[in-house]
């Protein structure tokens, strides 16, 4: 009898002590947006955004890159929203005219030339498929 009572308030301590479950899901960032869902917040469009469902996958040119960058347009296209493998989001603005454009910001021009190309400088870095344009 008495060792019975020793393991079931062995037990009511262990169970006393544990910490709450991590809720998987529960990880929502400051603007509701959930990681573990693939969600992360975009502030050209003000929403929660998935990346590889939403925006334009830029391959990277580099043999030894294996993460892809992204690119997401607002509604009329006169801006984009790079987002690199880093996980670093610049804002890129359209600039010249139609049939002879790109979207430049920071570092960074994005040109529409089979599918998208992604320039640092005179350095091409990513391209994207032109089956995936907007």
């Amino acid at each position: 009898m008495r060792t019975l009572t020793l393991m079931a308030a062995s037990l009511l301590l262990a169970a006393c002590s544990t910490q709450p479950p991590q809720l998987v899901g529960n990880d929502q960032d400051a603007h509701g947006c959930r990681a573990s869902a693939g969600y992360q917040w975009s502030p050209l469009l003000g929403q929660c955004v998935r990346l590889f469902e939403q925006g334009v996958r830029l391959q990277s040119l580099e043999a030894t890159e294996t993460g892809s960058a992204f690119v997401l347009f607002n509604a009329d296209q006169s801006q984009a929203e790079l987002t690199l493998p880093s996980g670093e989001q610049i804002r890129l603005a359209r600039q010249g005219e139609e049939g002879n454009h790109s979207w430049q910001g920071g570092q960074y021009q994005l040109f529409p030339w089979k599918g998208y190309v992604l320039k640092s400088g005179d350095r091409v870095l990513f391209h994207g498929d032109s089956a995936l344009q907007p």
